[in-house]
């Protein structure tokens, strides 16, 4: 992992000397400090420049009443500017009218430089006057570069978070690990927890080993979200290697993170090896940890065999975790069959057990036909079961699970 950094970081710096030293081939640009705002007049400033206005857009007959252009009209006629001066570039823009159809032109035109001349294209972009398509404008190119080599983006103004971040995000779909690295050393406050987070994610999902490996080693200095990012990285790996994912939530601490990773590590495991998964389960080192499995456990179990999952809750040695999976597996079987779930509900002698079972069925049936659950609830003949089923009725209508 060192070796990799290292690796990134002679990239880096190999890539910024390129920039230092770029030129444009034969062709000589204006200076982007010497740009002047945008003029309002087209004919003068084509004038100036020797470049005529139909020359700039193209003939009238792409333009509408209204100023604007056909998308068609638009992508080519930026996709040709592109290869003009920058004061013709300014007044090319200028002539478009209308902010759908300036967005449109920008992106077009700004992608096509990228491609061409990336550090032109980022020059022009920070010499446009409106701050907003300037942000449209620094975003595409980094998009644009992201795509072909993320080093090249790191060139991009300091501040411009939102371009980083979507360039992180478009990288992170071919490249993950890519992605990953550059939103931990390029990015910084809320842009660089969000950027992590997905980007390594995806990264677990393709590569769980080398992904949950690099979250260990960089929990701690990779912010305050750091545990939630392990938890996702986590939850993701989970999806293909359930026991490699289990050897690393000694990293994450008690709390929502923990519970979340547990979750996806149960279900998940469960899918591909139940009995693995439930042997895995009884090891966990805390109540806590083993109602959670088992509660991920018996909500998969019920989905296909609601049976053998409530026999398999009942016979589990601890009470709270008896009744975390018994819950789950009801409040699973009344989200496919809530009348079938609510008769095995009213049929348990009466106690904790049936409370629960009532409250589950309750949160359940409201999730997919409340007016049924409040019938339902109101021939209860017992109004403690009344009682608590409506109060699990109005905590999921606030989005909260029962207690």
């Amino acid at each position: 992992m060192n070796g990799t950094k290292f690796l990134l970081g002679c990239a880096l710096a190999l890539t910024m000397g390129v920039f230092v030293g770029y030129t444009f081939g034969s062709k000589s640009r204006t200076p982007p400090e010497s740009f002047p705002s945008a003029p309002r007049d087209l004919a003068a400033t084509a004038g100036q420049s020797g470049m005529s206005a139909s020359d700039a857009l193209g003939s009238a007959s792409q333009i509408g009443s209204d100023g604007s252009m056909r998308e068609s009209a638009l992508d080519e006629q930026a996709v040709a500017v592109a290869d003009s001066e920058s004061q013709e570039i300014l007044a090319a823009l200028d002539k478009v009218q209308g902010v759908a159809a300036r967005t449109r032109f920008i992106r077009t035109l700004f992608a096509k430089l990228a491609k061409d001349e990336p550090q032109f294209a980022m020059e022009l972009a920070r010499a446009l006057p409106e701050p907003g398509e300037q942000l449209a404008a620094l975003k595409t190119v980094a998009l644009e570069l992201a795509f072909d080599d993320t080093r090249l983006a790191t060139d991009l103004p300091s501040g411009m978070e939102s371009a980083m971040l979507g360039a992180t995000l478009a990288l992170a779909s071919t490249n993950p690990e890519a992605a990953t690295l550059w939103a931990a050393t390029q990015l910084e406050g809320r842009s660089r927890g969000m950027a992590i987070m997905a980007s390594a994610s995806r990264w677990a999902a393709m590569d769980p080993d080398a992904a949950l490996a690099w979250a260990t080693e960089n929990q701690n200095t990779i912010g305050q979200a750091g545990e939630w990012i392990m938890n996702r990285v986590i939850s993701s790996a989970a999806t293909s290697d359930p026991v490699a994912s289990a050897n690393y939530l000694g990293s994450l601490g008690e709390g929502r993170s923990r519970r979340g990773a547990i979750d996806s590590v149960a279900g998940n495991w469960f899918d591909k090896n139940p009995q693995d998964a439930i042997a895995w389960m009884q090891t966990l080192p805390s109540v806590e940890d083993r109602d959670r499995a088992a509660n991920s456990i018996a909500s998969r179990w019920a989905n296909s065999d609601v049976a053998n999952a409530l026999k398999w809750a009942n016979t589990l040695p601890e009470e709270s975790t008896r009744t975390a999976a018994a819950s789950a597996a009801i409040r699973s079987w009344a989200g496919n069959d809530a009348p079938a779930a609510a008769r095995y509900a009213q049929a348990l002698p009466k106690g904790p057990g049936k409370i629960s079972a009532i409250e589950n069925v309750a949160t359940a049936w409201t999730r997919s036909d409340a007016s049924a659950a409040t019938a339902w609830v109101q021939q209860l003949g017992d109004p403690e079961l009344q009682k608590a089923a409506g109060d699990a009725i109005r905590r999921s209508r606030r989005g909260r699970a029962p207690r």
